[in-house]
């Protein structure tokens, strides 16, 4: 028995991670005033930041593991520095509470799948451990 590439819980954090960080930056640009969105900045600084990440996930939501080297490597700095800069502008109060939770969901599941191992490691081992006779 043989797990599928890309499981189901990498796919689905990835997944709602966007559908996070997509309905803020709709919710903040279609109705900045409602009550829904009173935890969250409209700012341009913010809106860029969350179609950033948003096509990042979106990228990741589309495309197969393993990626590319140099994808992860990009992808895996953006969440840090995503995360780091959520954890820092919310600790001096500048920061939301609704973006701080769609910014640290995001950079969260970014980062999970920046650690999924290559093909051949995969391939070379079975569910238990065991080294796999090919």
């Amino acid at each position: 028995m043989r797990f599928k590439k890309g499981g189901i819980m990498g796919k689905s954090a990835l997944l709602l991670s966007f559908i996070a960080i997509a309905i803020v930056g709709f919710g903040v640009m279609l109705a900045p005033q409602s009550p829904l969105f009173w935890l969250a900045t409209a700012g341009p600084t913010y809106q860029h930041v969350r179609i950033i990440i948003a096509a990042i996930l979106a990228i990741q939501l589309l495309t197969n593991p393993p990626r590319h080297i140099s994808f992860r490597i990009f992808a895996g700095s953006l969440a840090l520095v995503a995360g780091v800069w959520a954890i820092e502008q919310t600790y001096s109060y500048h920061m939301q509470l609704l973006d701080t939770l769609a910014f640290l969901g995001a950079s969260f599941g970014m980062f999970a799948t920046t650690l999924e191992r290559s093909a051949a490691v995969e391939e070379k081992y079975d569910i238990q451990g065991r080294e796999q006779l090919v």
